[in-house]
């Protein structure tokens, strides 16, 4: 649409054979529009007079620089170069005056529209390519570059105590840099050795890579503890480009040391109040397996009480540019350290579950696409659950943002609506295309669907565009993401608490999932079942505002069938049956029979548990979380913040 726009505004020009008759069309845009259409004006006319000029300097012509000479007769001859370039032509003869002219004349003329419509500059991508090992990095967007992230929480200003009495840590650029631009190279080039380990001239490119960061002046100037951790955690990557055929158990010890010392570097960076933490991974098998190094801006730390204990949980937003994502939102381990609550992944949720359930009478995202078309599943369950879930959600929220949320949950599905319409027209050429997981999409999203939509669909975009932005669309999904957030971070919470003591193991894990230990073997899909058990049950107990939500977010693992045998579809079952027992409500039997989940009965009682008021609903999984571990709950309480 921006491309169209500034072609209106040249045609203006050329007809009028004045280059500021363009500049003026531009003004008859709305004031959020002009800059960017007035950025994508002086482009277009710079390389277009770039191109003309070196096509006649390619060529020889005396005039060579005629183009770029400001008359107004190579004004105009430019104005017509850069619409046929924004019109997808490229003339090699860019300086040839008749050629342009008659290519110019042969573009079918385009009918101006007063009023134009609007759009923000924000700048988002139409997505048509799959990603593989070779596309790591720079294909994912950092919060740091042109991709625009929710902002974070409005608190007090960075400070040196964050990481002991909460608040914002501090921020230092220079290390930012290292970690967003500068690691990330090293990681990207120790797997492109470890994949081919007899290539030289990839081990002496990585070999040089490293020997730079190993020389990096940051970590030679605040202290012998960060730079030994430093230089840990690239001996570390070192070790496994250096293994020639390493063998499972070589291979795990070798990425347990990537994640080792990748844990002490960010403990290192919280002693100097920095906040940056760098986590190790590993992931694949056999041959395929790869090291990987992600690397966070810690946001906002949060410390929670539990009964006489503290906890502390980070908020982390990735900075790197590695084009691989967790599909978590949050994460917990004994190997990262603190709990952590993933902001990435909290925004994109944000705008594709949240809001879309915010719309008056929208169903709740549930199930798979099967059981959605079935009697049970259209709208019988789905109906209620986006009730239950937007009532807590407008209330959470107070009556001014919730109206604004509304307002701003409409557009976004008319948008989605839209560009659902746009993809289905594109199948058919063997197109595929990714849909916005942002407030707003931008001058490079809208312009990739040029010649793919009709005027009206282009209009109606840049719109919504508009209209978001008017309305504080990001102040409202900001106010969102802090709902989502206090919720799964007393989910984490949970999980760290039960890594430090001794989690009981129930019986209806063991009857389900097997007992603790087969053989003489951890179970590990029980003990992964009874952590997000645990987790969950303390999750919906401690929520004080979205106890609901928090409900059907892990109903949904349970009426998926895609989802069935993984660790939280057992959970999702095991909680529904808990919390219908502790409210007394009947059940017609057990909901896992036969090797499957069996969705009628599910949908009863999930349908009754959440019938209860939110208080009951609380009450209910603290006796349940009790129940199932024979001690008393403890519910997680956010501590007042300094």
């Amino acid at each position: 649409m921006i491309r169209v726009r500034v072609r209106e505004a040249l045609q203006v020009g050329i007809d009028a054979a004045d280059e500021e008759a363009a500049r003026a069309s531009l003004h008859l845009a709305d004031p959020v529009l002009r800059p960017l259409l007035r950025r994508r004006f002086e482009r277009a006319m710079m390389d277009a007079t770039v191109a003309a000029v070196d096509a006649a300097n390619a060529s020889g012509a005396a005039d060579a620089n005629w183009a770029a000479s400001g008359q107004p007769d190579a004004v105009a001859h430019c104005m017509k170069v850069a619409s046929l370039r924004l019109a997808g032509a490229r003339p090699a003869a860019a300086h040839e005056r008749e050629q342009i002219a008659t290519a110019y004349a042969a573009l079918p003329r385009l009918t101006i529209k007063r009023g134009l419509p609007w759009i923000t500059g924000l700048v988002a991508a139409l997505a048509i390519a799959i990603v593989g090992i070779g596309g790591w990095y720079a294909q994912r967007p950092s919060s740091d570059g042109a991709r625009r992230r929710l902002p974070p929480p409005a608190m007090s200003t960075p400070v040196a105590g964050a990481f002991v009495n909460g608040g914002v840590p501090l921020v230092d650029e220079a290390l930012a840099l290292v970690l967003r631009e500068h690691l990330p190279k090293l990681v990207i080039a120790t797997d492109r050795v470890a994949a081919a380990r007899h290539d030289e001239q990839a081990q002496v490119a990585r070999a040089a890579l490293a020997a730079e960061l190993r020389a990096e002046p940051w970590f030679a100037t605040h202290g012998d503890a960060i730079k030994t951790a430093w230089t840990d955690v690239l001996g570390a990557l070192d070790a496994w480009a250096a293994a020639s055929e390493p063998d499972q158990a070589n291979t795990r010890e070798l990425i347990d040391d990537v994640i080792r010392y990748a844990r002490a570097l960010s403990d290192q960076f919280a002693a100097l109040g920095l906040g940056y933490y760098v986590e190790g991974d590993g992931f694949g098998g056999g041959n395929a397996t790869h090291a990987v190094l992600y690397s966070y801006r810690v946001e906002q730390v949060v410390f929670v009480d539990v009964a006489t204990r503290g906890r502390r949980v980070l908020s982390l937003r990735r900075i790197d540019k590695l084009n691989l994502q967790r599909a978590l939102l949050g994460m917990e381990s004994a190997t990262l350290g603190d709990p952590m609550v993933l902001l990435d992944q909290i925004d994109e949720h944000v705008v594709t579950q949240m809001l879309p359930t915010l719309v008056p009478d929208a169903y709740y995202d549930l199930g798979d696409e099967d059981w959605q078309t079935s009697v049970d599943g259209d709208g019988a369950v789905r109906g209620p659950a986006g009730q239950a879930v937007r009532a807590e959600v407008l209330a959470a929220l107070g009556p001014d943002d919730a109206a604004a949320a509304q307002q701003v949950a409409r557009l976004i599905v008319e948008r989605r609506a839209i560009l659902e319409t746009i993809a289905a027209s594109l199948r058919p050429r063997g197109i595929s295309m990714n849909f916005p997981d942002e407030i707003f999409v931008g001058e490079g999203y809208l312009d990739s669907l040029d010649g793919s939509i009709n005027h009206s669909q282009g209009d109606r975009l840049t719109e919504i565009e508009a209209e978001l932005q008017r309305i504080d669309a990001l102040a409202v999904a900001q106010r969102l993401q802090q709902v989502l957030v206090a919720t799964v971070r007393r989910h984490e919470a949970q999980h760290g608490v039960d890594g430090s003591e001794s989690l009981p193991y129930p019986k209806v894990v063991e009857i389900n999932v097997g007992p603790e230990e087969i053989g003489d073997r951890e179970n590990s899909r029980g003990t992964s079942v009874n952590a997000e058990l645990s987790a969950y049950v303390s999750q919906i107990a401690s929520d004080p505002t979205t106890p609901k939500m928090a409900f059907w977010s892990l109903a949904r693992h349970a009426f998926s069938a895609v989802n069935w045998g993984r660790s939280e579809s057992y959970v999702a079952v095991f909680v529904i049956e808990g919390l219908a027992e502790q409210l007394h409500i009947p059940s017609s039997g057990p909901v896992i029979h036969d090797g499957e989940i069996d969705r009628q009965r599910l949908s009863q009682l999930a349908l009754a548990v959440s019938a209860t008021n939110a208080a009951a609903l609380q009450d209910a999984a603290a006796q349940l979380w009790t129940a199932l571990y024979q001690r008393p709950f403890a519910p997680i309480v956010d501590r007042k913040q300094p």
